[in-house]
């Protein structure tokens, strides 16, 4: 048996599938059919979203908290969303900067805490920042390439042996025009970069220097 409802909008007696749910009332269903409450949604936005804007900033508390709810009960839906949604070039450099611009010691805490999870993303953070200050060729080194290069060249020191304390090194230097890419990394402890300074020392094995003369 289909039980019916009336929608006092259309003036349309319509099965209970086609009205939303409303706990607050006491038929568990909304006053007005979907359709209606879609038409009335689309000619009213910016009155809703305004509305609706004004309690979430009077009420933050129960926002968050009907926010956290969505997020649980729809999970599945938003990463779904967010894998197949496709940004205009240069959209997610600019929601970052707008970001950064809105709360800056938000943003400052947050680097503050990655860094200290993982201190190489300060390091190249850092060597990024001075290769563009020198004007040095090269589109610089992603945490991922970084990741890369220290397994290839077998995450020890190249001079040394040791694995502590190890930091990404041009070996051409920046300063004499080498260029801030992976091809131009070898991994190096503090010390030995220390000690090999601005002088272009290779200290990378045959096979993995021809790896990326074939590459290039």
């Amino acid at each position: 048996m289909i039980i019916l409802k009336i929608c006092p909008k259309c003036n349309t007696k319509q099965p209970v599938d086609r009205f939303h749910k409303d706990p607050s009332r006491k038929d568990d269903l909304s006053f007005y059919c979907k359709s209606c409450k879609k038409a009335y949604h689309k000619d009213n936005k910016e009155k809703l979203v305004e509305r609706a804007k004004k309690w979430n900033e009077g009420n933050p508390e129960r926002a968050a908290g009907h926010r956290k709810k969505w997020l649980s009960k729809n999970m599945e839906k938003v990463k779904e969303y967010a894998k197949n949604r496709v940004f205009p070039p240069g959209h997610q450099k600019e929601q970052s900067r707008r970001r950064r611009e809105k709360n800056p010691e938000l943003m400052r805490e947050y680097r503050r805490r990655s860094e200290k999870k993982n201190p190489q993303a300060k390091a190249i953070r850092e060597n990024r920042r001075r290769a563009i200050k020198i004007a040095a060729p090269g589109t610089g080194v992603s945490r991922r390439e970084w990741q890369e290069v220290l397994r290839q060249q077998g995450g020890k020191c190249l001079r040394c042996g040791t694995s502590d304390d190890l930091s990404m090194d041009h070996v051409v230097p920046l300063v004499k025009g080498g260029a801030d890419d992976p091809d131009n990394i070898q991994v190096l402890c503090r010390p030995c970069n220390s000690k090999k300074g601005i002088k272009t020392i290779d200290y990378r094995s045959k096979d993995y220097k021809a790896a990326i003369l074939k590459d290039t």
